[in-house]
C-alpha cells in the first residue's frame, strides 16, 4: 500500500498487547471490538475505531476514507497512532468539519496523526481549530490542510510544551486578499520544543 510509513511496512509490527484497527467509511460497518481488526472488514467511523482501540494501538484509515465530523474527536489514549493509507490528497483519508467543531483534540501524550487531508468545508465564517494538541510529544505528520477565507481560527493549535509538525502542507483557497485564512499554527503556552 501507499501512505504514511507505518502503512507501507510489509508487516506492521506492534506490541503483542496492542491491536491494529481498520476504518473505511464507504465499506465499513461499526460494531464493538473485535470488529475492525480485519483489513477486509473495516469499521465505518473514526468514533467507533477510537472506542474499540486502547492506548498504544494503531488505527489505519484505508485509502479513500472520507468522513464529515459533527463533533471533534478527543484523543485521550496515550501512544495511539492514527494513520492513513493513500498517496496524495485525493487518496488520503479526509476529515471535513461542519464549521462549528474541530476534527481532533489530542489530550494524551505520544499521539501520532499521519497522512490526513483536512479539506476546507466552511461555507460561513468560523474560528474552528482543526487539530488541537494539548498533550506533550504529539506529532502531526504528512497532513494536508486546505483553508478557505471563511476560516478565522488557526488550523493547528499547540497548547503543550512539546509538539512536532513534520512534512505538513497548509494551503489557502481564499479568492480575495481581504478574506485570507488565519495563521496555520497558533501557540498559547510556552513551547520548549516545536
Amino acid at each position: 500500500t501507499t501512505g504514511d510509513e507505518l502503512c507501507t511496512y510489509t508487516n506492521l509490527v506492534i506490541s503483542p498487547a496492542n491491536n491494529v484497527w481498520y476504518v473505511h467509511f464507504a465499506t465499513g460497518v461499526d460494531a464493538a471490538s473485535p470488529a475492525g481488526r480485519e483489513r477486509l472488514q473495516p469499521l465505518k467511523t473514526l468514533a467507533q475505531a477510537y472506542t474499540n482501540a486502547a492506548a498504544g494501538d494503531v488505527i489505519v484509515f484505508l485509502s479513500g476514507h472520507a468522513q464529515t465530523l459533527t463533533a471533534a474527536q478527543t484523543i485521550n489514549k496515550a501512544g495511539l497512532k492514527l494513520v492513513s493509507e493513500g498517496n496524495g490528497v485525493a487518496n488520503q483519508a479526509s476529515f471535513t468539519t461542519n464549521g462549528s467543531t474541530g476534527a481532533f483534540s489530542v489530550t494524551a501524550t505520544n499521539v501520532l496523526l499521519a497522512n490526513f487531508n483536512f479539506p476546507s468545508g466552511l461555507t460561513s465564517t468560523g474560528g474552528v481549530v482543526k487539530v488541537s494538541l494539548a498533550a506533550a510529544v504529539s506529532t502531526v505528520r504528512g497532513c494536508y490542510f486546505s483553508c478557505s477565507g471563511n476560516e478565522s481560527g488557526a488550523v493547528v493549535h499547540v497548547d503543550a510544551n512539546t509538539a512536532r509538525l513534520d512534512d505538513c502542507t497548509f494551503v489557502s483557497t481564499a479568492t480575495a486578499s481581504a478574506s485570507v485564512p488565519a495563521p496555520a499554527v497558533s501557540v498559547t503556552s510556552p513551547v520548549s520544543d516545536l
